[in-house]
């Protein structure tokens, strides 16, 4: 064998390792993207959702901190929570804004806020947002209503 033909195989031998190690990384990539990806598609029935993260170091990282203010009460046999100006039925946001609270209703839920007020059903679906454009006032309480 020629030293040239020889120098030719040592360089084909160093592109062909490279070329394993190469494949190699990137099956490791489509095996990890193919795992987390089914994670993110059954995030529901593994119940992926309802676990926070809580190392402190992680969430030191993305700068996240506990609400400054939280506040909640239970109505009609829901839970109606504010989080700084963030407020939640149960466990479904519901919109952004001062909430005055929240009474029951013959038909279910209505929930209050300095602007308008939503009506829900007994089984939390929103069945009607009023507004209030008649008054400049802005509604500071509420009490129980009924509404037929």
């Amino acid at each position: 064998m020629t030293p040239r033909k020889r120098r030719l195989g040592e360089k084909l031998r160093s592109l062909y390792l490279w070329h394993r190690y190469a494949g190699l990384v990137a099956a490791l990539l489509a095996v990890w993207l193919a795992v987390t990806g089914m994670l993110l598609n059954h995030t529901e029935d593994l119940h992926l959702s309802r676990d926070f993260v809580q190392q402190q170091w992680l969430l030191d990282l993305y700068n996240v901190t506990a609400p400054a203010s939280l506040r909640g009460e239970r109505v009609a046999g829901h839970w109606l929570t504010q989080s700084a100006d963030r407020v939640y039925l149960d466990d479904e946001f519901i919109g952004v804004g001062n909430v005055v609270g929240g009474v029951p209703a013959d038909f279910g839920v209505v929930v209050a806020f300095s602007n308008r007020l939503l009506l829900y059903t007994e089984d939390g679906v929103l069945v009607e947002q009023v507004p209030f454009t008649v008054t400049s006032a802005p509604l500071s309480q509420c009490s129980r209503i009924m509404i037929s």
